[in-house]
């Protein structure tokens, strides 16, 4: 899968704008279009494929800041890249500027959570950024937690993956 930047940004905000993630800082901000996307670059030699958070209107009217790895994300399947979206848009619920770390439990119930309403809705999710199996969906986002992802202080990446699994596996199928 090679696509631009721009599409892979269009495809965050196809799925963002389904997803509906709680936006911290304003209430009813749905459909959020692309004047409202902040997109900035993430260096190949970066330790992440991609990053994003809320932002305050104040913000030059940006809702939302958000960066891919553009090679990164088009070496891999789109099952993965739908991952990752689901990963990022979630920081907009839970993240930095939440309690608890950027990784946190809470962080990965609504990543659960998420992706539930990505299979439910994957008619209009495929309309955006094409085909996808569910299974293989579902085995990307639980397999996702790993040392550098999970709160050590709290649980262990074998742990969030196992509850991740329980709560996904045969999900949507």
């Amino acid at each position: 899968m090679k696509y631009g930047r721009e599409k892979h940004h269009e495809m965050f905000l196809g799925v963002t704008n389904i997803v509906k993630p709680k936006h911290p800082y304003v209430d009813s901000p749905y459909p959020i279009d692309k004047s409202q996307l902040h997109t900035t670059w993430k260096k190949s030699t970066s330790y992440s494929w991609a990053h994003c958070g809320p932002r305050k209107p104040k913000y030059k009217g940006f809702l939302i800041t958000y960066a891919i790895d553009l090679k990164y994300f088009n070496s891999q399947s789109i099952e993965r890249v739908l991952c990752i979206i689901n990963h990022e848009l979630t920081h907009i619920t839970e993240g930095s500027h939440t309690k608890g770390s950027a990784h946190n439990p809470a962080f990965w119930n609504q990543v659960v959570e998420n992706a539930k309403i990505i299979i439910d809705k994957k008619e209009q999710v495929e309309e955006i950024i094409g085909e996808f199996s569910t299974e293989m969906f579902i085995h990307e986002v639980w397999n996702e937690p790993n040392n550098s992802m999970t709160d050590g202080r709290i649980e262990k990446p074998d742990a969030r993956r196992s509850k991740m699994k329980v709560e996904l596996e045969g999900y949507g199928q």
